[in-house]
């Protein structure tokens, strides 16, 4: 009875009559109480039509009489998960790995289960578990390496790749996640050797190729990074991280021609990379090219709004072209997303300063200084604008302010001096005179000039 029962049920369900097959399944459980098989099928239909309380009870019933129901139990933890029942999932693959302890995709999501929890200490164990019965799964080991790395254990992380690597020097997986943590711990010499092994053994792995180029960026190696990324195009023409990143290194070259044409092949294999029309956008805007820039970065923020950097670049290009209230509108946009953006607060203040409204300015100069009060450029603003108010007062004590963060600021020297000046303290004038001398004897004289006639 049972095949009648399943051909009837796999032939409504290639007709996809759903109300059929229900009553069908139905029909069958209850000609059939004690068919795991039939309970299983009438949870397969409760979950093609999103009834999951149902489809839940139906699994259920079908473990219930055959606890080795696999089929019944894989859809149940499935379920579970993407319900984010996850306590309730851990529990089902628990029971299918006492079940049939070698089923690897069971290890591995009740692994990726916990660590969804970030029961990290439960994530390890399952994957010891899993080594103590199969000692040669380096996938197993490489993951357990890679949560050692995101958990900052280092040390454990190295000696579980090297010990993937005794198993097999071949693994280039391994390789590439060593050179991961190397670089993390700036042993850059051995990241670049794990990195160039990866590659020798899988030419056409990504994450060692993106990686080794960032190694030799940030070790100021531009060339080997082009090198690198030249070589990686070579193998994979499509690869728009490798343009986006070629794009880069150009462009800190100043090769901005080359860097241009490398980001436009970045966007025409994807045209919705946000972060390559950013740096498009940033590219256009070193080069005056204003009306691009623009563009570049209104493409950014049309696929994500919330780039708060890209406005942030926007309102920096609008303030260029004197057009003030776009280039305010753009800030205040920056904040709305990020209102601890303090480079942000600073240029708005800039803005604000230069359609004259001072008070709005000093505001926004000071929300800067909140958020980082010993940044000396902020400081400096806001001395400024006090100086520009004939505030004597209140830009000696931003200025001091300054010196105090950065001693070798001449040119602030030089402020703090004249603003003495002006304010009638002439001795003070002198004192920042003779620090003056030691930092910058020509801007020193200058400041002794301004002085003498009032000394």
């Amino acid at each position: 009875m049972t095949d009648a029962w399943l051909e009837r049920a796999t032939a409504l369900s290639e007709m996809k009559d759903w109300q059929g097959l229900l009553d069908c399944c139905r029909d069958w459980t209850k000609n059939e109480p004690q068919n795991s098989i039939a309970w299983k099928n009438l949870g397969d239909v409760y979950l093609a039509l999103n009834r999951d309380k149902d489809a839940i009870n139906a699994y259920r019933e079908a473990l219930r009489i055959n606890p080795e129901d696999d089929d019944a139990s894989g859809s149940l933890g499935w379920l579970y998960t993407r319900l984010k029942r996850y306590g309730d999932a851990i529990e089902i693959y628990r029971q299918r790995l006492q079940i049939k302890p070698e089923h690897d995709y069971d290890w591995d999501r009740l692994g990726w289960l916990y660590e969804e929890l970030g029961y990290f200490d439960d994530v390890i164990g399952v994957y010891r578990q899993r080594l103590q019965i199969k000692p040669e799964d380096n996938d197993a080991r490489n993951k357990l390496g890679r949560l050692y790395d995101k958990l900052d254990r280092c040390d454990d992380a190295i000696e579980t790749y090297r010990e993937a690597l005794r198993i097999n020097p071949e693994d280039d997986e391994a390789w590439s996640m060593l050179g991961d943590v190397y670089e993390r711990l700036d042993q850059h010499d051995d990241a670049l050797e794990a990195y160039h092994e990866a590659l020798r053994i899988n030419p056409e792995n990504d994450s060692a190729w993106s990686c080794l180029g960032d190694v030799y960026e940030r070790l100021d190696q531009h060339d080997d990074a082009l090198e690198v990324y030249r070589q990686r195009l070579q193998i994979k023409p499509e690869d728009d991280l490798a343009w986006y990143k070629l794009g880069n290194v150009y462009e800190r070259l100043n090769q901005h021609d080359d860097a241009i044409k490398a980001l436009r092949e970045a966007l025409r294999i994807d045209p919705e990379d946000n972060h390559a029309w950013y740096k498009l956008g940033d590219v256009y805007e070193r080069l005056d090219q204003h009306d691009d820039a623009i563009e570049a970065y209104r493409e950014a923020l049309r696929i994500y709004p919330d780039f708060d950097i890209v406005w942030h670049s926007l309102g920096n290009v609008y303030e260029r072209l004197g057009q003030d209230d776009d280039a305010i509108k753009a800030y205040r946009e920056a904040l709305r997303i990020n209102p601890d953006f303090a480079i942000a607060w600073n240029s708005l203040g800039i803005a604000y300063k230069y359609i004259d409204h001072y008070d709005d300015a000093i505001e926004a100069y000071r929300q800067a200084i909140h958020i980082k009060p010993k940044d000396a450029g902020f400081w400096t603003s806001l001395g400024d604008i006090y100086h520009d108010l004939d505030r004597h007062k209140d830009a000696i004590k931003a200025y001091r302010k300054v010196v105090s963060i950065d001693p070798e600021n001449a040119d602030v020297w030089y402020l703090l001096g004249a603003e003495y000046n002006l304010s009638g303290n002439k001795t003070a004038a002198m004192d920042a005179f003779r620090q003056l001398k030691h930092l910058d004897p020509e801007q020193a004289d200058d400041l002794f000039n301004l002085i003498v006639p009032n000394y």
